[in-house]
């Protein structure tokens, strides 16, 4: 397979401050991205995780490429731990 992709620097952010980063070609999916990350880590509970970029939205399509999804050089991507879900509060009328 020919990789003809620009080289970028991805830095990922996991708990406790702890990083990794890792130069990529920019027409790799995000799921390798994912995978080297659980693998630096020794992580095996991805489906746990949510991987979002630095202004919060989340990127959940991992099938993208890096390119494809505006993923910059030196941009820093969160792979943390999903909270659990918030109980539904009853709603209070004023």
């Amino acid at each position: 397979m020919k990789e003809n992709g620009k080289k970028i620097t991805v830095v990922t952010l996991i708990e406790g401050g702890r990083t990794f980063s890792e130069e990529y070609n920019t027409n790799q999916k995000v799921q390798v991205l994912v995978n080297k990350t659980l693998e630096h880590f020794n992580l095996s509970d991805s489906e746990k995780r949510t991987l979002t970029r630095s202004d919060g939205s989340v990127i959940s399509d991992l099938k993208g490429t890096l390119e494809e999804l505006g993923i910059r050089d030196g941009e820093t991507l969160r792979f943390l731990l999903k909270s659990a879900p918030k109980p539904e509060q009853p709603k209070k009328f004023a």
